[in-house]
């Protein structure tokens, strides 16, 4: 792991944007082995280190993430249906497991976005290191605490969005907005002066940041925010405050 590869939510968005172009946009559609092979490339370009192992025998694959850079092996028994879905669910465990979503980290910065400079949706949400292992089906260990088995059940959800290439359909900072701007967020909000845009800001942040915190934490949130209808409405209503409130973009 020698090269330092971009944070995990801005590899997922990449790789949903490239599902979302492949699915939408060729007159020929791809074959799977195709498709895995761009994921791939896109993974690699992204600085994660892929490579296939034939030693594993309890596991689909792993990733390992850090400050030094980052790696995915897959086993060479997978097919490419199954790597393209490992693929995908290994970088939703990466995004779950490097954000701390704890309410008062994700709400704290509320008052310097409103009032100061707005730092980036998680600063300060970044954990150093991450490693997740995929079991293949009946292998996983019994026993799994709580936390672990609510955060398999949230990586499912944000791999389903990955592999479909709709990450719209989760909470606006699950994914960053440079990233949410190729594939279906609209970006962060711009800092500019008047009380109006400054209450627009904080009440836009305030509801993104609940939001956040609400699907990391609640089954029925997210059961909700995955409805379609759900998500137009709040895209509708972020976009009203945006446009009727002055200097936020």
């Amino acid at each position: 792991m020698t090269m330092r590869a971009l944070p995990p939510a801005t590899l997922a968005a990449m790789v949903a944007d490239r599902m979302r172009r492949i699915r939408d946009g060729a007159a020929r559609q791809p074959t799977p082995a195709e498709t895995a092979s761009s994921v791939q490339r896109l993974l690699e370009e992204g600085g994660v280190e892929c490579s296939i192992s034939t030693d594993l025998v309890d596991l689909k694959g792993y990733v390992i993430a850090s400050d030094n850079g980052a790696e995915i092996t897959v086993s060479d028994r997978l097919d490419p249906l199954e790597r393209l879905d490992l693929f995908a669910q290994l970088l939703a465990h990466a995004l779950v497991g490097t954000v701390d979503a704890r309410p008062r980290t994700v709400l704290a910065p509320l008052w310097s976005v409103a009032f100061g400079s707005p730092p980036g949706p998680r600063r300060g949400t970044q954990k150093q290191f991450f490693a997740h292992l995929e079991y293949v089906d009946g292998r996983r260990p019994a026993g799994r605490p709580h936390e672990e088995q609510r955060a398999d059940a949230l990586a499912t959800m944000l791999a389903e969005a990955i592999r479909g290439g709709h990450v719209d359909v989760t909470p606006r900072y699950a994914f960053p907005p440079a990233a949410g701007l190729e594939a279906g967020h609209s970006g962060a909000l711009r800092v500019r002066g008047g009380l109006r845009a400054t209450v627009g800001r904080l009440f836009l942040e305030m509801c993104h940041r609940t939001s956040l915190a609400l699907f990391w934490r609640s089954t029925r949130y997210r059961r909700l925010r995955a409805n379609r209808q759900v998500t137009g409405i709040a895209h509708q209503v972020d976009g009203m405050v945006r446009a009727c409130l002055p200097g936020l973009a």
